[in-house]
């Protein structure tokens, strides 16, 4: 990845497009498309745009019962896509998980 690259991010639990601006050594710089605003994004909340990857909601996690969100490129290959297939907040693409490794469509 690389300044000028089109990338997908996670942030909560919304998907977005965006470009990116500066890669640091923690965090990867980046300005969404629609928003127009810029964020400092961890890696491994992005996704190329060639990658095959999902967005998991680990229900199982947290002490609030919200639970969090990920991008995962290992597990449950079979429910993969590129990540102009994941929908923004629900549909393809995304995966509920009641403990690791455990998940449905």
């Amino acid at each position: 990845m690389k300044t000028g690259d089109q990338v997908y991010y996670l942030t909560e639990y919304n998907w977005h497009l965006a470009d990116v601006l500066k890669v640091n050594k923690v965090n990867i710089r980046l300005k969404d498309r629609v928003l127009n605003v810029e964020r400092d994004i961890k890696p491994d909340k992005i996704a190329t745009l060639e990658e095959k990857v999902y967005v998991v909601w680990e229900t199982w996690k947290g002490k609030n019962g919200r639970g969090g969100y990920r991008v995962e490129r290992e597990l449950y290959p079979q429910w993969r896509v590129i990540p102009s297939h994941v929908g923004r907040q629900s549909g393809a693409g995304r995966v509920t998980e009641s403990e690791h490794g455990v998940g449905s469509p």
